[in-house]
């Protein structure tokens, strides 16, 4: 419940993200606005709507009346008296503004700063300006390199602080909190002048005028502070007949343009803030990002991710679809590669976007879930997602022994599912083979669920028992999936019935666990970089080449995979001792898993068919020992293609639409892939993979 301040120039689309935030997290907003404050001016300050004031609770909103004074002072103490109270009722304060010196008071205090004087201030406020700046400079010249020349508030005010203590403006101030930041929201010059111009035509068109009348009824011209208010002066001005109205809103746009770059210099000058940009992305988005950047700062974590699956059993990550592709276990959480680049920016840049995290070869404890918290932290900082291994805490039994399961697995589900880091549950290891009482997982999966509704439990099942055995533990999962390891000495032991000991024995799994599936969820499937059937004594050590595990990986893809792990990048055994002194096996990495994640990652080409459905274009092979599917993507086509077996052969694809011409062999060097009447033909050799893009006219 640490209070985040989240501050930035008029009309940037703080107050957006704000409310975006604040539903998110469970927060309310106290406004560091000078103006919001008053009762009645509501148009010309931007003041939340009645209905986003209904969406989350706001604060300093319309406390005083035009006929009050209201000072940092006032504002300090009710700011404050609100973050008590929203933190006694258990949620976040958020900050949202742009009065940079509201801000000042809150993170700095006011010191020892007297009360005004409204005496001494009459007569400040009847020195021209010229004098009083001169004045200023010559008796605090630090405070006057600081203060807003163009104020007269603030300059009166510091010679009002001057003359009443007899000390610099500067030196009555508090020491800035170093432990304290927050985020400040900017845009490119022209998207904020064009947001700035639409926000005036709109006042304008919403009754500032009218408003600006009333409000002259009720004190606006005798409040002096009020009336700096941007456009109110302007239209006080119009209504004396100083200038047109036409006029008037040129010139509010122009003023408010101008503070607004002021706003953005004292900001970056006056308070540490990691500055997010508002160009593109909506609030939603910007949220992700805050996230992140909010849990580097002070360690905040509650703004979680939501992962779901839509109607094409396709998983959606907070509303983009997206193919998981993630690692069992994955580097240490401060690891870095031989070339000393972070470890986990190095699977990021590459397009993966997971980690499989968790408890492994312990069981949950302290310590484990202090380490699971660092893993979710880093993989936050990287835009990557944990898929957290509950291991023992997925069997809740009905006896005393289950209570205690039950606590832990409660206090683990809480302590991560709004964690910004967090992405899905793997629930039991391989139970079907293991025998794990089904009843005992419906009990564990059902707290999950009812404590975590917004992300799927992942169920991996060995390469073992028959679809009806395996799905009788469907129920416990959103999401099932096989391990399956072939290569080895001799080959395809990891299959027990051994009817495939080739490669292709990942299709034979996925097209398994599709039956399991039953079309009711998404398949996720584990594969190989090194397992136990290959590092333990007695056994050969052998891994796949970059051609085999791009032909796994294809095939598991174009069989229904919709999300990929590879397992085994952590094996000490099977590393070089440069790899094993960085803690993961980047030798593989680097000659055979990054070039074949390159491919399929979130940076690829391919990656936008990876979250479509299978085409319903009647395209069909040549060859029976060809696999294949079809996506579109609009008006893009894209054909993902393996062969099971060995040999070479030359097939042809023939069903596609007469209006594509030519197309491309993505991931080759060779010419435009040729297309004439709907067909065209290529050479497959012994397991290989083609992936055929063409467009549409």
């Amino acid at each position: 419940m640490k209070p985040i301040y989240l501050a930035g120039p008029t009309a940037v689309g703080k107050s957006a993200v704000a409310l975006e935030l604040a539903e998110r997290i469970g927060g309310e907003i106290i406004s560091v606005d000078s103006m919001q404050v008053y009762r009645g001016m509501d148009i010309g300050t931007a003041k939340p709507s009645p209905g986003e004031q209904k969406r989350v609770r706001h604060h300093l909103i319309d406390v005083v009346d035009l006929t009050e004074t209201f000072d940092a002072a006032q504002f300090l103490r009710l700011a404050r008296a609100a973050e008590a109270d929203i933190k006694s009722r258990g949620k976040t304060p958020i900050f949202c503004g742009g009065t940079g010196f509201y801000f000042k008071a809150l993170l700095e205090g006011l010191g020892d700063s007297p009360p005004g004087d409204p005496k001494l201030r009459a007569e400040l406020q009847a020195t021209p300006m010229d004098q009083l700046l001169s004045e200023l400079q010559q008796k605090d010249p630090e405070f006057f390199q600081k203060v807003d020349q163009k104020n007269p508030r603030r300059v009166i005010r510091a010679l009002e602080v001057i003359r009443l203590t007899g000390k610099p403006n500067s030196a009555q101030r508090a020491v800035w909190s170093s432990t304290t930041t927050g985020i400040g929201f900017h845009r490119s010059p022209k998207n904020l002048h064009e947001r700035i111009h639409q926000r005036v035509d709109e006042m304008f068109r919403l009754g500032l005028v009218a408003e600006t009348e009333q409000l002259l009824t009720k004190g606006l011209a005798e409040n002096e502070t009020a009336m700096q208010a941007l456009g109110y002066r302007q239209v006080v001005e119009h209504l004396k007949g100083q200038r047109s109205l036409p006029e008037t809103i040129e010139l509010v746009k122009i003023r408010t343009r101008q503070f607004a770059k002021r706003q953005l210099t004292w900001f970056r000058r006056q308070m540490r803030l990691d500055w997010i940009s508002l160009d593109v992305e909506n609030p939603s988005a910007i949220v992700k990002k805050i996230a992140a950047t909010l849990l580097l700062l002070i360690g905040f974590n509650a703004l979680g991710s939501t992962m779901t699956i839509n109607a094409d059993k396709v998983f959606v990550l907070d509303g983009k679809k997206i193919f998981p592709i993630g690692f069992t276990m994955p580097p240490p959480v401060n690891g870095i590669t031989p070339d000393r680049t972070n470890a986990f920016q190095e699977l990021k840049s590459a397009g993966a976007n997971f980690l499989r995290t968790g408890a492994w070869d312990e069981k949950w404890s302290r310590q484990v879930i202090a380490k699971e918290q660092s893993y979710e932290d880093a993989a936050a900082r990287h835009g990557l997602h944990c898929l957290v291994f509950l291991r023992e805490l997925t069997e809740v039994k009905s006896t005393t022994g289950g209570k205690k399961t039950e606590t832990m697995l409660r206090e683990v589900v809480n302590q991560f599912k709004n964690h910004p880091g967090f992405g899905a549950w793997k629930g039991a290891d391989e139970p079907e083979w293991g025998k794990i009482p089904v009843e005992r997982l419906l009990r564990g999966s059902s707290i999950v669920r009812e404590l975590d509704p917004h992300h799927p439990i992942i169920l991996i099942q060995a390469p073992r028992g028959t679809i009806q055995s395996l799905q009788s533990y469907n129920p416990t999962a959103d999401a099932v999936g096989a391990d399956i390891y072939p290569v080895s000495v001799p080959p395809g032991i990891h299959d027990l019935i051994r009817t495939n000991t080739q490669i292709s024995l990942v299709g034979d799994y996925t097209r398994n666990m599709m039956a399991v599936a039953d079309g009711k969820q998404p398949v996720w499937m584990v594969l190989q970089i090194a397992w136990s059937g290959t590092t333990k004594p007695g056994k050969k050590l052998v891994m796949p080449t970059l051609a085999e595990e791009r032909f796994m990986t294809y095939e598991a893809i174009i069989n229904g995979a919709r999300g990929l792990l590879y397992f085994g990048g952590n094996i000490t055994k099977a590393m070089s001792p440069s790899d094993a002194r960085l803690g993961w096996n980047w030798t593989f990495w680097n000659q055979v898993l990054r070039p074949v994640i390159s491919e399929i990652g979130e940076k690829s080409p391919l990656y936008p068919a990876l979250l479509e459905a299978n085409s319903s274009l009647p395209i069909k092979c040549s060859a029976s020992d060809i696999e294949y599917c079809v996506r579109e993507v609009g008006s893009e086509i894209y054909i993902l293609a393996c062969k099971r077996g060995r040999g070479t052969e030359q097939v042809s694809f023939t069903g596609l639409p007469p209006s594509v011409a030519g197309g491309e062999v993505l991931f080759e060097s060779r010419p435009v892939l040729e297309i004439q009447q709907g067909q065209f033909s290529d050479n497959f050799g012994p397991f290989g993979v083609h992936v055929y893009h063409c467009r549409q006219k």
